[in-house]
């Protein structure tokens, strides 16, 4: 099957299921590429104003509910984004549309959520970065292990059970 023969719509509805579906169609390389964009804003922001950063938010969420107008001051223009969720660059995703962050919620610098299907948040959640092992679920402040997601996509799982990797190219 070549790529221009895939149903894009049965692919994408795949995607978000979770299933195993084709990543390299035209529909979903332009959705990443516009998330890549709009993140690289996101994460060069620098300071800039609550209002902003909710925008730029917004903007990878592909969310377009309307901003209240603006305040009198920054402190009560910054109140009005109270419960609006906080999110800390540089943060990374592949589409940022399968994103859905209930109020109050807080990620932290540094955070990556894999978003090929929904991904959908708690109200008061904090997510911190990077010191989670692959295929693990951690929980709690400080955070400990829940589980291990059992999968032979993780190299040591797959070893353990006697399944060897596949290497392309040259091996040393």
């Amino acid at each position: 099957m070549r790529p221009t023969d895939i149903d894009e719509a049965n692919n994408k509805r795949k995607m978000l299921r979770g299933d195993l579906h084709y990543d390299f169609t035209p529909e979903l390389v332009a959705a990443r590429t516009r998330c890549k964009h709009a993140r690289e804003r996101f994460n060069n922001a620098g300071d800039v104003s609550r209002r902003q950063l909710v925008e730029l938010w917004r903007d990878i969420i592909q969310d377009a509910t309307p901003l209240p107008p603006p305040a009198a001051d920054p402190a009560a223009d910054d109140a009005l984004f109270a419960t609006e969720p906080w999110v800390t660059g540089p943060v990374r995703m592949d589409y940022g549309t399968n994103i859905k962050l209930a109020p109050s919620v807080f990620i932290n610098s540094n955070c990556t959520i894999l978003d090929t299907c929904l991904v959908t948040i708690g109200a008061r959640t904090l997510l911190g970065p990077n010191d989670v092992p692959p295929f693990t679920v951690v929980a709690g402040n400080p955070a400990r292990v829940i589980r291990k997601v059992e999968s032979l996509m993780d190299p040591e799982q797959a070893r353990a059970k006697g399944v060897e990797p596949i290497v392309l190219g040259a091996s040393t």
